[in-house]
């Protein structure tokens, strides 16, 4: 079939024109479609998809819509879930620091006394006793038989009147011999004899043994004090410090800078007058180390001062300076430097009793150290109230 110009170009007319549906958005992830401007019908036609556009009511416009909507409005809160499975446990966290030393407690009141002492060694054999007095004389002998009857004499003249008889003393070493004594008799005649006495009985047996004497100690000088300073010089080698109430041995270097905690111990414990200057009258047992806290309780007023790294971290005996600057010092013997300042204290560690504390006087400080290490001094105290 044959059609016309003029048919051909109404059909022409009547075939309505294509246009791409993007209107210039190639989003892939979006809604692309076609709405009708006449209908409002909208054609959803895909990314690649066309709208019609002839001029006429066919003509449909391309629109684009998002694929996800906008948020919607928050919901209320849900109901409390349960509770969750305990967690792990964290890590122990590291040992905090080492607290200060507390203050020195009071002292503690007189313990009981001690067990009687041994008996004492026998005494030296005393002198010889004086001369026992003279026996008594020994009873008379037996009269002997009556002589016979001698003849009557003649007689004679009257004899003259006699004289009385004398008694005089022998002492021993006369007539009588060198131990006995003895007495002479003259007769009016003038005849003497001499009666000696008899001989000593043997000795009577020996008294019993008293008892023993019962041994004196002595104690030891009390602490001494004076209206003005902290450090007190007793004069009989100890010092007495007011504050901490503390005895100490004036010289600091009696000992040398050698000892474990167990010699340093002993030595202390067996220092008595006599030993290290000592006149006090103490004895062994009497004295010790110091404790840590007494040793930082004496070092503290210095260390306040700044009484370090030059000089000993003590004070002079007023208090209220650093030794050795010039001011008067009762101690002796105190090392300036590091080299033996290092002393032992009685105190072992608690949680370690194969360690104990020290210090360092010259630089007001101190830690611990095995009870086997011998490196370090002995300074004994004893108590003073």
């Amino acid at each position: 079939m044959r059609i016309s110009p003029v048919s051909a170009t109404l059909l022409f007319m009547a075939i309505p024109a294509i246009v791409s549906a993007h209107g210039g958005n190639d989003d892939p992830n979006v809604i692309h479609a076609c709405i009708n401007n006449l209908t409002k019908i909208a054609r959803v036609v895909g990314v690649n998809g066309s709208c019609l556009d002839s001029q006429n009511s066919w003509d449909e416009t391309p629109a684009h819509w998002d694929i996800t909507g906008p948020a919607g409005l928050q919901g209320p809160q849900g109901p409390m879930g349960g509770p969750g499975a305990p967690g792990l446990q964290g890590p122990i966290g590291p040992q905090g620091v080492k607290g200060d030393a507390g203050v020195t407690g009071p002292q503690g009141g007189q313990g009981p006394a001690g067990p009687k002492g041994d008996t004492g060694a026998a005494g030296a054999i005393g002198p010889q006793g004086a001369r026992g007095a003279t026996g008594v004389t020994g009873a008379a002998g037996n009269t002997g038989p009556q002589g016979l009857t001698g003849e009557i004499g003649a007689g004679g003249s009257s004899g003259s009147a006699g004289s009385s008889a004398t008694v005089e003393d022998v002492a021993a070493g006369g007539a009588c011999g060198s131990v006995r004594a003895g007495a002479k008799i003259t007769d009016g005649a003038g005849n003497t004899s001499i009666i000696c006495d008899g001989a000593s009985g043997p000795a009577g047996p020996t008294g019993p043994t008293g008892p023993t004497g019962i041994a004196i100690q002595t104690r030891a000088a009390p602490p001494c004090f004076d209206d003005v300073h902290r450090y007190v010089n007793c004069g009989n080698g100890t010092v007495t410090d007011t504050v901490t109430g503390l005895i100490w041995l004036r010289t600091a270097s009696c000992f040398s800078a050698d000892k474990t905690y167990a010699a340093a111990n002993q030595l202390a414990g067996a220092l008595a007058d006599g030993q290290c200057g000592l006149t006090d009258g103490s004895s062994a047992g009497d004295w010790r180390l110091p404790t840590k806290a007494e040793w930082l309780a004496t070092m503290a007023r210095a260390k306040a001062f700044g009484c370090l790294f030059s000089y000993a971290a003590l004070t002079d005996d007023a208090g209220t300076t650093c030794y050795a600057t010039g001011r008067t010092s009762s101690f002796t013997g105190v090392p300036r430097s590091v080299a033996g300042a290092q002393y032992w204290s009685s105190s072992a560690v608690e949680n370690q009793p194969a360690r104990a504390e020290w210090v360092n006087i010259y630089e007001a400080g101190g830690t611990d150290a095995l009870k086997t290490d011998a490196n370090y001094a002995v300074w004994p105290v004893r108590a003073g109230r």
